[in-house]
């Protein structure tokens, strides 16, 4: 008779704690939602509503539908990348669960730097237990990989154009350096090194990004990041087309 009537307490608590978590998400997912309208609203009145909507009847529903599919080609690679990333890194994840994290980490786009995309880490640690900690390195290659194909994209256009774009190799070869930098477990080491000898404080964070980069050493293979970046250039080209057309059927052609 104790524990029958002692039970039911916790688990009213437990199932108080899920209701509770789950208002607060629907609260943060309607936030977020809303700061995004607004974002909209405020950039179409900031260039004028006429202007606007003439640029808009230009679009057709066949325009719509091939913008939407290149950008599920873009999100779509970039996710299975991810799924790459987590794998080597020996999270025990399916490819929906990384599809699932990867997508939804942009319902957080909108936070200053986006780091509310930080969000997929805790889903993770909620799914397979393991520390931010551990999957930091996670986000940081799967950036540094943006930055790599982004600068292959990048060049290419370079290559291609005739006048050339003003800074773009200085651009291209900075974002080169640095996804090689964000790759390289000694270099990270050494910056982290070098970082905490100048400032002296935060040793527990300069540990960690220590710790990250020793995980670093996962991503180092070259197949594996000849795949990955292969996937991602893909992705980010299909993004970069979709533009074009975008620009073309609205009248600038730009070639």
């Amino acid at each position: 008779m104790t524990m029958s009537s002692t039970e039911p307490a916790p688990m009213a608590m437990q199932a108080k704690g899920t209701e509770g978590h789950k208002r607060r998400d629907a609260v943060i997912l309607a936030f977020v939602l809303g700061s995004a309208v607004l974002g909209l609203v405020a950039l179409a009145a900031a260039t004028g509503w006429k202007e606007t909507l003439v640029q808009m009847q230009k679009l057709g529903w066949p325009h719509f539908f091939a913008l939407l599919g290149f950008s599920l080609i873009n999100y779509g690679f970039r996710a299975l990348r991810w799924h790459i990333f987590a794998r080597r890194l020996g999270l025990d994840v399916s490819l929906g669960q990384s599809l699932r994290h990867f997508l939804g980490g942009f319902a957080m786009s909108v936070t200053p730097g986006r780091v509310g995309e930080l969000v997929r880490m805790r889903w993770l640690r909620r799914e397979t237990g393991w520390a931010f900690a551990r999957t930091a390195p996670l986000v940081l290659v799967d950036r540094a990989s943006d930055l790599a194909a982004m600068a292959v994209i990048l060049g290419l256009g370079v290559g291609l154009s005739v006048n050339g774009i003003a800074g773009a190799l200085p651009v291209t070869f900075l974002a080169l350096i640095t996804a090689l930098i964000a790759t390289r477990p000694r270099l990270l080491a050494m910056l982290a090194d070098l970082g905490y000898r100048l400032v002296g404080r935060w040793p527990r964070l300069f540990a960690r990004i220590r710790a990250g980069a020793r995980s670093l050493a996962r991503f180092s293979n070259p197949s594996m990041l000849a795949l990955a970046g292969l996937v991602g250039a893909v992705g980010w080209f299909a993004e970069a087309y979709s533009f074009y057309l975008l620009l073309s059927w609205m009248g600038a052609d730009i070639g």
